[in-house]
């Protein structure tokens, strides 16, 4: 259920960014993610499974494109990058744990009542994220029974044993 940063790294493999997509990334995407500057190939991963799963999405994320190297105060860029999507998800690695940039930016999206996701990660024996889930919803990812099709699945801190199944990015909202 939790994501494997060795699959994310091989999903990676698949990511193309179009260059309309990398002019997106100015512009309102419902889905923003926020993610270690270092996760880069983890996050492309990520875009390729969600969108295997949910179908085309635009996501807005700090992918390298739109980084200004004068840029001063990337933070309340970020900040302005959050309000104006509709669903915020935060990969959750060692690295990002660590980033209190990144976890203010979490507490951000809850403050203002985004749609809020973490997804935890596991590399080789330690799971990343959990500790998350009795304050925020969480995203989990099961490969289905009968085929290779990976099933989305959600859980929220007030139903703690109950995975819903998502198939479509309105259910996000």
């Amino acid at each position: 259920m939790v994501l494997l940063q060795q699959e994310l790294l091989e999903a990676s493999d698949r990511f193309v960014q179009s260059s309309s997509e990398k002019k997106s990334l100015y512009k309102k995407a419902p889905i923003y993610v926020i993610h270690d500057p270092s996760d880069i190939r983890l996050v492309e991963g990520l875009i390729v499974i969600l969108k295997e799963v949910l179908g085309e999405l635009s996501f807005n994320w700090a992918a390298g494109y739109d980084l200004n190297s004068l840029q001063v105060n990337t933070y309340v860029d970020e900040k302005d990058k959050i309000l104006s999507s509709a669903i915020v998800v935060f990969l959750a690695t060692f690295k990002s744990l660590q980033n209190n940039s990144l976890l203010n930016l979490l507490e951000f999206s809850k403050v203002i009542n985004k749609a809020t996701y973490i997804i935890p990660t596991k590399y080789e024996e330690t799971v990343y994220g959990e500790s998350f889930s009795k304050q925020h919803m969480m995203m989990y990812f099961e490969q289905a029974r009968a085929s290779a099709k990976i099933i989305l699945k959600i859980k929220s801190p007030e139903q703690k044993n109950i995975l819903r199944t998502v198939v479509s990015e309105e259910q996000l909202k």
